[in-house]
């Protein structure tokens, strides 16, 4: 009797197990793709970056993930391989979405949609502040506002200049804080530099600012000076880091070889609601650094005399 019962067990376990493929037959498993918020790009540099998948034990008979970009858009440089990778060096800034499908491969090379999700691909220019966290860091707690450190060989009169301006905050904290408002003073030496006061409007801003519809007031009344407020139009906030804007200067005269300052302090920055504790906000100074001087012309020779 024993033998007979262990043998009804025995069978019962075959017929369970075959049920249990011919159901994965139907259905290759239950995989989903994780939507997790994809890393900062940064232009002109390689990205890599996988897509995570959440599955259950029912992709023991799995022997393949594939995945394709299904619909929505991608900025130059970069493409979804088939082995769940987004790779490539991006040359378009923006946001840009893009949808993902996932499908399941058995050993028999039979194929079933297993899931699909839409993500947003970021692309931004770092600060040229090499002391500014880059936008794609997650490891610094901080948020910071960082000047550009910006070289020329030479500056002549009447030249047009422009200064960077980022923002760093990392990824996930981005969401948390909920940045609405940024207020800040740049100072300049009014003796060497000027601004056109129609310049300072919204064709300042850049991919950081223009994706949350942000909006700027700039106040030049005092010279050497500018007041700074920049307001995000959608209640994320600023989430994402990257380059805010950047702001024109002209020469006034021909510079030496030397560096030239721009101070910045961070007056105010607001977070979607009060109750939101902020971390410390660092702004960082940059400067202009002139290579070359502007050669004089030898007395009683122009310029344009040189090999006449």
């Amino acid at each position: 009797m024993a033998y007979i019962g262990r043998m009804k067990t025995f069978r019962l376990v075959i017929v369970v197990f075959f049920m249990l493929v011919g159901m994965n037959a139907c259905v290759l498993g239950s995989a989903t793709i994780d939507q997790d918020s994809m890393p900062v790009a940064l232009l002109d540099e390689l990205y890599d970056e996988y897509f995570d998948i959440d599955s259950n034990w029912n992709d023991f008979f799995n022997y393949d993930h594939v995945f394709y970009m299904t619909d929505g858009n991608l900025p130059a440089g970069l493409e979804v391989v088939e082995s769940g990778r987004l790779i490539g060096i991006p040359y378009e800034l923006g946001s840009f979405d893009f949808e993902v499908t996932v499908y399941g491969v058995d050993y028999d090379g039979y194929t079933d949609y297993l899931d699909s999700a839409w993500f947003t691909v970021f692309v931004t220019e770092p600060s040229t502040n090499t002391n500014c966290p880059s936008p794609d860091s997650e490891t610094i707690t901080e948020v910071y506002v960082c000047l550009g450190d910006i070289e020329e060989e030479q500056v002549e009169e009447g030249d047009d200049l422009s200064l960077d301006l980022n923002y760093y905050v990392r990824l996930h904290s981005g969401k948390t804080y909920s940045i609405q408002k940024m207020d800040f003073t740049l100072t300049y030496d009014a003796t060497n530099f000027s601004v056109d006061d129609e310049t300072l409007n919204s064709s300042m801003l850049r991919e950081a600012a223009t994706l949350y519809d942000a909006t700027i007031s700039v106040d030049s009344s005092v010279a050497g000076q500018l007041q700074v407020s920049i307001q995000s139009g959608s209640v994320k906030g600023f989430r994402r880091a990257g380059r805010l804007m950047d702001i024109p200067f002209t020469a006034l005269a021909d510079l030496s070889q030397s560096n030239y300052d721009f101070t910045l302090e961070v007056t105010e920055v607001l977070p979607l609601r009060e109750t939101i504790s902020l971390p410390e906000i660092i702004g960082l100074d940059g400067s202009l650094s002139v290579e070359d001087p502007i050669e004089p012309a030898a007395e009683g020779e122009s310029p344009s005399a040189e090999g006449a």
